[in-house]
């Protein structure tokens, strides 16, 4: 597949030209249930497409880049510059756009219904760049693709909820009201929220004095409103960061470059700053001491 099939007709409907000698373009795309994401770097290109009635997509798409493009989208009559910020585009209408720079850019392309059932006013907001940097919806959406990026789904039901997620957050970005805020909310932005959280506090296991006061505070929530979000997925905090931890010392224990290294010294750069509880811990995880472990993954016993 060609670049011009793989991005701009088959995420954007749209028609692919470098504007350099020496094109690159890197490309990762995600398809799920009702929406496709794409990651994609690009050296300086043109993207246009024309109304066509044969076309039975009606989909919306919605860009944005890392920073300013030093280019300009047009559609509908109007134009757009392209300083990093979203763009709400409809697939099927004709389309002019320029990035003069290379850079890093995201595009999620969602069903027309899936977007207007959480903003019902989507047609109206096309081209307007109203959503400055420090929307919170748009960076735990970007926090939410890295996610998705990061650990692909190949789940439908977990793929339709993650697109459904994603439409909440664009959602919620453009200025959603009324009971469509609501329940985007307490869904999409919930779902966000936690994975923030979680992914917040795995980046920092080392940390023997991690706890759920100083995840909430990174992320501006109330530490009371983190421990909902990880009783209502059936844990606590500590069980989450206690879970990783150990499976953390678990793949140390597995992996060769680790063998000459100290249990002990594993343990504690997992976070662990008590080795007894270490132990007892790690036991009633995995049935069998770290030692245990280790040894089977030398080879020097087996079962």
């Amino acid at each position: 597949m060609t670049l011009q099939e793989a991005w701009g007709r088959a995420v954007l409907n749209m028609d692919f030209k470098p504007l350099t000698e020496n094109p690159d373009f890197r490309l990762e795309c995600q398809l799920l249930p009702g929406a496709v994401v794409t990651w994609g770097w690009s050296t300086p290109h043109a993207l246009t497409s024309s109304y066509d009635p044969s076309r039975e997509n009606d989909d919306l798409a919605i860009a944005w880049g890392n920073r300013s493009s030093g280019g300009s989208i047009s559609q509908r009559g109007r134009d757009a510059l392209s300083e990093g910020g979203p763009v709400l585009l409809a697939c099927d209408e004709s389309t002019r756009a320029t990035m003069g720079r290379s850079l890093a850019h995201t595009t999620v392309r969602l069903q027309r219904s899936l977007l207007l059932s959480m903003l019902p006013e989507a047609d109206s907001l096309m081209m307007q760049q109203s959503i400055g940097p420090d929307n919170e919806a748009l960076r735990l959406l970007d926090g939410y693709l890295s996610v998705l990026r990061a650990q692909p789904l190949s789940d439908p039901e977990l793929g339709r909820a993650a697109a459904v997620h994603i439409s909440d957050l664009i959602a919620l970005a453009f200025g959603t009201a009324g009971d469509c805020r609501h329940i985007a909310s307490s869904r999409g932005l919930r779902a966000a929220r936690f994975h923030a959280v979680k992914h917040w506090a795995m980046s920092r296991l080392s940390d023997p004095s991690l706890g759920v006061a100083a995840a909430a505070a990174a992320q501006g929530l109330s530490a009371r409103y983190v421990q909902i979000l990880f009783a209502e997925a059936g844990v606590t905090f500590s069980e989450f960061v206690l879970s990783k931890r150990l499976q953390l010392v678990h793949r140390c224990l597995h992996n060769g470059a680790f063998r000459a290294r100290p249990i002990s010294s594993i343990a504690y750069a997992a976070g662990f700053s008590d080795l007894s509880y270490f132990n007892r811990a790690f036991k009633a995880a995995y049935g069998e001491t770290p030692s245990d472990v280790r040894s089977r993954a030398r080879g020097d016993i087996s079962f």
